[in-house]
């Protein structure tokens, strides 16, 4: 707020009360919610990020991606909250999240229970936000911890490399010695490193 920047916190339904679809779809349900009342809310519906850590790294990058895609999958869009409008965004911030599921059969059997292991596998990649980048994708700041031991910094890794690869902007930070939560570093340094890159995305 003092940088200028409005702040919407969410809240989202977690693991054992709904589906990872409806998970999703609580954000996205928030965008159009910030959107849909901007006016009143002060803001600017043309500027409008996300931004998650942890497990809301891996939710925010899909709402992100998949609403922001060239043709947005109604899948994840869902009709909560206000029902439609715009879904798109102009910034993803991911801190220390995951972004790739195929090498974690374990979270995905966590986030799926019951589910056969083919369809599961199908999930997981539908559920990747690396498997929805895309060269239109909005910009990335993919944040991570080189000393993570809840989220492998593997996950940063191959989320910046797909975007560069499809042609997605994205810029990659590691903080030497962080664990989750960014725990042994400067978390002051983190937040101005996000509040640049965000005040940089909105200038545009």
């Amino acid at each position: 707020v003092d940088a200028g920047i409005a702040l919407a916190t969410v809240d989202y339904r977690l693991v054992g009360e709904v589906a990872p679809d409806d998970m999703v779809r609580d954000l996205v349900a928030a965008l159009r919610y910030v959107r849909h009342f901007a006016a009143d809310l002060g803001i600017d519906p043309e500027r409008v990020a996300i931004w998650g850590e942890s497990a809301g790294a891996h939710l925010a990058a899909l709402a992100g991606l998949a609403g922001s895609a060239d043709r947005p999958d109604p899948h994840f869009l869902g009709r909560l909250g206000v029902g439609a409008g715009r879904t798109d965004v102009a910034a993803i911030i991911w801190w220390y999240g995951v972004s790739d599921l195929a090498p974690l059969p374990d979270l995905a059997e966590s986030l799926w229970r019951g589910v056969d292991s083919d369809a599961r596998e199908w999930l997981a990649m539908a559920y990747s936000p690396v498997t929805h980048l895309g060269p239109t994708s909005p910009p990335l700041l993919i944040m991570h911890g080189d000393a993570d031991g809840v989220a492998p910094v593997d996950q940063a890794l191959r989320f910046h490399d797909r975007a560069l690869a499809v042609g997605a902007p994205s810029r990659l930070v590691l903080v030497p010695g962080a664990d989750h939560v960014f725990l042994g570093a400067d978390l002051t340094a983190q937040w101005q490193v996000a509040i640049d890159f965000l005040a940089e995305q909105f200038a545009r």
